[in-house]
C-alpha cells in the first residue's frame, strides 16, 4: 500500500508548535510546508489566503498519499477551511484556533487573545468571543500586526535587528496585559516563544497546539486501513528557496529538544 501521508501547513515558523505536538503524539509520515513566500497570511485578503492553500493541497495531493491535511495556522483556518472541505471532501482537514473556550471553561474571567488582524476580523472567531462573553467573560482581542513577522524574521534571521522588534512587540504585550487574568495565544507562531512571553506577562498562557494534536490522532485511528508507522517522520518543504527547508529542519530539532526559546 502507497505510504500516507500527513500534510501540515502554515505561512512560516509557526506552524512547528503544532507540529511538534503532533509528532510526539502522533506516529506518521509528515510533510510540512511552510509558504514562506507568502508569509504572513495575515496581510493577505482572504480569497487570496484560500487561494495559497488551494494551489498547496492541489500540487502535494497529486504527489503523495495524504489522507489528513492540517491548517497549522489561525488565519488560515480562519478564513479557509470551511471552503477547503467543500472543495476536498475526500480529505479531512484540521484546523486551529485561538483557545478561548479552553481558557473559558478553565475558569478565567479576564482573558486577553494575542492574534493576526485576520483572525479577528473572521466570523468564526467573533463567534468563539461572543460564546465567552455571553457567559459572563470579559475578552479583549489585541491585534498584532507584526509580531507573527518578527517572530518569524527572529527563527529564520536571528539579527539584531529582529531581536530588537521582538521586544519592542513583548513591552506592548505587557503593558497590554496587566488586568487580565491570562494570556490566549491566538497564532501558532506565538506558542515558539511562550517562555518569553510568560516572562514579560507573568500569566498564565494557552494555546490550542494539544488539541489539536488530540483530534489529528484520533482521526488518525479511525482513517487508518494499515498499522501506524514506528516512528514520526517529517519531510520539509517551502515556497521559497531549499535553505529555508534546512532551517525548517533545524528550527524544528530546537523545538524538539526544548531550547527554541530566547
Amino acid at each position: 500500500m502507497k505510504k500516507e501521508y500527513i500534510l501540515v501547513i502554515d505561512s512560516g515558523v509557526g506552524g512547528l508548535s503544532i507540529l511538534a505536538k503532533l509528532y510526539k503524539l502522533v506516529p506518521a509520515n509528515f510533510i510540512y510546508f511552510a509558504d514562506r513566500k507568502n508569509c504572513p497570511y495575515g496581510e493577505h485578503k482572504k480569497h487570496e489566503i484560500f487561494n495559497f492553500l488551494d494551489n498547496i493541497i492541489k500540487e502535494y495531493t497529486s504527489k503523495y498519499n495524504i489522507k489528513i491535511v492540517v491548517l497549522a495556522c489561525n488565519t488560515a483556518t480562519t478564513t479557509s477551511i470551511k471552503n477547503l472541505r467543500k472543495k476536498y471532501k475526500d480529505l479531512t482537514f484540521v484546523g486551529t484556533e485561538p483557545a478561548i473556550k479552553l481558557a473559558s471553561d478553565a475558569g478565567f474571567d479576564k482573558i486577553l487573545v494575542l492574534s493576526t488582524p485576520a483572525t479577528a476580523k473572521q466570523n468564526s472567531f467573533k463567534k468563539l468571543k461572543q460564546t465567552a462573553e455571553h457567559s459572563g467573560k470579559v475578552i479583549k482581542c489585541l491585534k498584532l500586526e507584526f509580531f507573527a513577522i518578527d517572530i518569524e524574521k527572529y527563527f529564520t534571521q536571528k539579527s539584531v535587528s529582529s531581536w530588537f522588534a521582538l521586544l519592542k512587540d513583548l513591552f506592548f504585550i505587557k503593558r497590554k496585559a496587566k488586568n487580565f487574568d491570562c494570556v490566549v495565544l491566538g497564532c501558532t507562531h506565538y506558542p515558539l516563544i511562550s517562555n518569553l512571553i510568560q516572562k514579560y506577562v507573568n500569566k498564565p498562557l494557552l494555546s490550542g497546539s494539544l488539541g489539536v494534536s488530540r483530534r489529528v490522532f484520533d482521526m488518525q485511528k479511525n482513517l487508518n486501513t494499515k498499522p501506524f508507522v514506528a516512528r514520526s517522520s517529517v519531510t520539509f518543504f517551502s515556497s521559497a528557496d531549499f535553505s529555508l527547508n534546512q532551517k525548517y529542519k533545524k528550527i524544528f530539532k530546537q523545538i524538539l529538544a526544548n531550547k527554541q526559546n530566547i
